[in-house]
């Protein structure tokens, strides 16, 4: 049972504040800014799931972290334009653009249960920079040593490019390295023993694979 106290503090997040109004009127919603003045308002389920304000998504940062903890990660940053997460014992970042973000996952706001399953995570990219993906092919590693498999990045006139280099032994496939990275991230939440397994049986289902004379 909710009590008064914590049920008036909610109701307080979902009123439309000025800075929430500037941002509606900048995007030209008129219509949303409609529909919450005929709700007194109060910005309800169906018009949450098109504000990605930073000011009101800000408001339910710990009620989504609580949500990104379980699935062993953390909201790491909230700009104007995207959420980032990252796991909770490093610094590995992965976005989503925030309006697709809310356009989904507004609705748990209003669930009591307050869940979203693992497949969120399939929605959020690495972030694209040398030093994150980096950090991301080591913590990879990591998890893979003392296997058949090795990771590193392909570099293409200076620059790490979309493509994730595989090993094993004396054999390299040449993946996607945004399709691989959005498959496995989940797997790699802890390292350990189930991380190791999931992850060898991700690449075991890779069959393009080419002989190659490449110092690993």
């Amino acid at each position: 049972m909710v009590k008064r106290g914590e049920g008036i503090m909610k109701e307080k997040k979902f009123t439309c504040d000025e800075e929430i109004l500037k941002w509606l009127t900048e995007k030209n919603l008129s219509g949303i800014i409609k529909g919450i003045n005929q709700n007194k308002g109060i910005i309800n389920e169906k018009i949450a799931s098109v504000i990605y304000c930073r000011s009101f998504i800000k408001k339910f940062e710990d009620e989504y972290n609580k949500i990104f903890n379980n699935l062993g990660f953390k909201i790491s940053r909230i700009t104007d334009d995207y959420i980032y997460i990252s796991y909770i014992d490093s610094k590995i970042e992965f976005f989503i653009a925030s309006s697709e973000f809310m356009r989904r996952y507004a609705r748990v706001l209003f669930n009591n249960k307050n869940t979203i399953d693992d497949a969120i995570l399939d929605k959020f990219q690495l972030v694209n920079t040398e030093e994150n993906i980096n950090k991301f092919i080591e913590r990879c590693n990591n998890i893979l040593e003392d296997s058949q498999y090795k990771l590193k990045s392909e570099v293409v006139d200076g620059k790490i490019s979309n493509i994730m280099n595989i090993f094993k032994g004396e054999f390299l496939a040449k993946v996607n390295a945004e399709i691989f990275t959005r498959n496995i991230k989940k797997y790699l939440v802890k390292i350990n023993g189930d991380a190791k397994r999931n992850t060898i049986a991700f690449i075991d289902r890779i069959n393009t694979w080419n002989k190659v004379t490449v110092e690993v």
